[in-house]
Formats: structure tokens, C-alpha cells, sequence
């Protein structure tokens, strides 16, 4: 397959990577699912996508992203990240000062040194916190919070 690397203004299709490096902020859309985006060494930056994606961000102040079913978000060296997706997802945050997500079903989601992870699921999820300040998981429905080996979990370990 095919990839193109494309510049932040210029928007992403299926099967693109894009990338914004080295600015102030950007904001990455993809019109499809299965895009891969990816900031690095800015202030802001922000994507949003449909299934399928993957988002990555390291070395910036503020890293967002909102993502359908089936994504792979990953924020590194960050002051702050934040996230929504939907089922199925993975979200990583490591070596960062906030972070934060909303997931749904069948999501995992883990915080390596960080000094607050909060998460939200809407449905059964894991949560693995390693060298965290503050483990925060709150489970949608009323669903309780299990305390796990390494997290907690809204369902079962």
C-alpha cells in the first residue's frame, strides 16, 4: 500500500499519513477512517478522525484527539493530553503532566509516569497505571470500578 505524508491544511484521506511538526498549533481532520496522523515538537495540536485511525503525539504542550471505533492513540512527553474514542480503542499516555480520556467498549487504556491519568469508560474497558500520581477511573451506567493487578477495570480484569 501506497502512503502519502501530507501537511496539516491540506486534510487526509483513507490510508494517508499526516503529519504537523515544529509550529505553533495544528489541527488534523480526516474525511474517511484509517488515517494516520501524527504531531510532534509544537505548542498545540489536535485530530479527529473516524475508525480505524491512529493518532500519535510527543514533545508539545497540548495534544487532543476524537476518534470512532477501532483506534490507536498514543501521546508521549506532553504537558497535557486529552482523547475521546469509541470501542475498541487503545490509548497510551507516558511521561506527561494530565491525562485524560473518555473510551468505550472493549477499550485499554494505560498511564506510564504520569502525575494525573482520569478516565472515563462507557462500557467495559482495562486501565493499567504504571508510576502514576493519580489513577482516577470512573465507569458509566453504574457499572463498578474493579481494582485489578495494575489499574482497574469497568467490568472484569
Amino acid at each position: 500500500m501506497l502512503f502519502t505524508t501530507l501537511q496539516c491544511e491540506e486534510g487526509c484521506k483513507d490510508g494517508d499519513i499526516c503529519e504537523c511538526a515544529s509550529g505553533n498549533e495544528c489541527y488534523l481532520g480526516c474525511e474517511d477512517g484509517g488515517c494516520d496522523q501524527y504531531c510532534h515538537n509544537m505548542q498545540r495540536c489536535g485530530g479527529v478522525c473516524e475508525d480505524g485511525c491512529s493518532f500519535r503525539c510527543h514533545s508539545m504542550n497540548e495534544c487532543s484527539a476524537a476518534c470512532g471505533d477501532r483506534c490507536d492513540m498514543q501521546c508521549s512527553s506532553v504537558n497535557s493530553c486529552a482523547a475521546r474514542c469509541d470501542e475498541s480503542c487503545r490509548y497510551r499516555c507516558s511521561d506527561a503532566d494530565r491525562c485524560g480520556v473518555e473510551v468505550g467498549p472493549g477499550s485499554e487504556v494505560r498511564c506510564d509516569n504520569v502525575s494525573s491519568c482520569e478516565v472515563e469508560c462507557n462500557g467495559p474497558c482495562r486501565v493499567t497505571c504504571i508510576g502514576t500520581g493519580r489513577c482516577d477511573v470512573r465507569c458509566a451506567g453504574g457499572e463498578q470500578r474493579v481494582s485489578c493487578v495494575e489499574g482497574f477495570a469497568c467490568g472484569t480484569c
